[in-house]
């Protein structure tokens, strides 16, 4: 992993790493601020200025002929008053065109971000024709759907089916789960299946297994970890020398928090930069589920119980608790992080996580306590289902996503399309770069040697909406003067 080169806002940044080619990214986002509502709104009313306007040339228009009139009684003063007329009437009316012409751009380009933020949907959420709906009844909608999902994974090449058709697949799962038609559409949540499904069982769940293994729901136990020393206390050298430049360092420190690095599981890291000028911000790694390996396992001897609520709080029970908007310990532990780290109010952040972290980071980036104390400047996600979740305000978002992986279709739906949000996705099974070969499940595309390879194509890219990140995130990306103060936290899940 390499270190130590400054972030360029306005271009591909490169960090020593070898050029690639950013064909294979599909960049969705907008590098300026835009509301099509808005945009529609400010048409209207600049409409009605335009209006107002020509009304005011009428009446130049009139005044002038009144003044013609009576020019024969102050020859000189009259003409003056006339070209005085003239010029005004000139003015207003090219002000009124003015006006019009602004219109006509401010309604194109509402319509421009409404058809960018249809092509972003249609891009990634399925659905069944109208007519098939119609003739294909319930259950066998759901086997249709799951038949044509398998053909077009032997004509990907993959084992696995990309992410909008599972989270199609998945939706309509759902929908039978939840009872159909016999669920009435006024009833509660009954315009998200997934979501209401999602909230049984995480009900489910946390009465039944959360509670009965002994654990709070929400309550986590915070330790700091001391890393960096060997068996004599001597410091082995520094766990990281300058910070993170840019998307593939970050992807690379989160892998740091993952089996086989050295840390427990239930590891986060905060990374206290301090720049060439003295300047402080924070960088914070949340690794995403991590109690997986128990779920009946005869090696690990762990129940079902185990890797759905567990003592390491990166398992299922939250999964399902970040997903629905709830309450859960891990982002209660990064916030608590936060502040046993000692970050400033006036100290910019960034947040970045991968899977469930890559939910934690944005549900932490949005969480009121948050915004009233910290100053997040940034968050990037690396495979999760975000797109249901609220873009963080006055925080540069970039989401990174393979159309192979599944995580990020669970939810069925597109990431926004908005200003200060940019999303990159990339299809393994189209790419060409011989390690992607091997990449035919949605374990491999979920994993973060596959997103390693993405991180780099982001960073050599100079496509708009990536510099705009690159630049709204200058203030909490590190350069090669930089030095870095690590914290490692262990989270635990309370224990009544």
């Amino acid at each position: 992993m390499s270190r130590g080169i400054a972030p360029v806002p306005d271009g591909p940044v490169g960090h020593g790493r070898p050029a690639y080619d950013d064909s294979q990214l599909q960049v969705i986002g907008s590098s300026i601020d835009a509301d099509t509502g808005e945009l529609t709104y400010l048409a209207a009313l600049l409409e009605g200025v335009g209006d107002a306007l020509r009304d005011a040339a009428g009446r130049v228009a009139v005044a002038r002929q009144a003044v013609a009139a009576s020019t024969s009684w102050a020859p000189t003063s009259g003409r003056q008053a006339q070209l005085a007329c003239r010029v005004a009437q000139s003015a207003v009316l090219d002000a009124s065109r003015q006006a019009d012409d602004v219109v006509d751009r401010l309604r194109a380009a509402a319509e421009a971000y409404a058809e960018a933020e249809a092509a972003a949907r249609n891009r990634f959420v399925l659905q069944m024709p109208g007519l098939a709906r119609w003739f294909v009844p319930d259950p066998y909608r759901t086997l249709v759907v799951a038949n044509l999902t398998g053909l077009n994974m032997l004509v990907r090449g993959q084992w696995t089916p990309s992410d909008p058709q599972f989270g199609y697949f998945l939706e309509e799962m759902s929908w039978t789960f939840t009872g159909g038609p016999l669920y009435p559409d006024w009833a509660p949540m009954a315009e998200d299946r997934i979501q209401l499904l999602a909230t049984v069982t995480s009900a489910i769940v946390t009465g039944n297994i959360t509670v009965q293994r002994g654990f709070t729901p929400t309550g986590v136990q915070l330790e700091r970890m001391w890393r960096g020393y060997d068996l004599a206390g001597v410091r082995s050298g520094p766990v990281n020398a300058h910070g993170a430049a840019d998307v593939g360092d970050l992807n690379a420190g989160i892998s740091d928090l993952y089996y086989g690095a050295g840390v427990p599981a239930g590891t986060i890291r905060l990374d206290r930069v301090t720049g060439a000028n003295g300047e402080v911000f924070w960088q914070v790694y949340i690794p995403g589920t991590q109690t997986q390996r128990e779920l009946g396992d005869p090696d690990t001897g762990g129940p079902f119980g185990a890797a759905v609520a567990n003592e390491v709080p990166q398992d299922w029970a939250t999964n399902l608790q970040v997903f629905t908007g709830q309450e859960n310990p891990v982002q209660n532990g990064v916030i608590a992080a936060l502040g046993a780290a000692g970050v400033g109010a006036g100290e910019p952040v960034l947040l970045a996580g991968h899977s469930q972290g890559a939910m934690v980071a944005m549900a932490v980036a949005n969480s009121p306590v948050v915004r009233r104390s910290y100053d997040v400047r940034s968050v990037v996600t690396f495979g999760g289902p975000v797109g249901h979740m609220r873009t963080p305000e006055g925080a540069a978002t970039l989401n990174v996503e393979h159309e192979g992986d599944l995580t990020p279709g669970l939810e069925n739906e597109a990431n926004p399309v908005e200003p200060n949000r940019t999303t990159v996705r990339r299809d393994i099974a189209a790419s060409d770069d011989p390690e992607d070969a091997g990449v035919v499940s949605v374990t491999q595309a979920h994993d973060l040697p596959a997103y390693q390879r993405t991180a780099e194509m982001i960073d050599s890219s100079d496509q708009g909406p990536i510099t705009s990140w690159r630049a709204q995130s200058a203030d909490v990306l590190a350069g090669d003067t930089a030095t870095v103060e690590t914290y490692y936290y262990v989270l635990r899940r309370e224990e009544w």
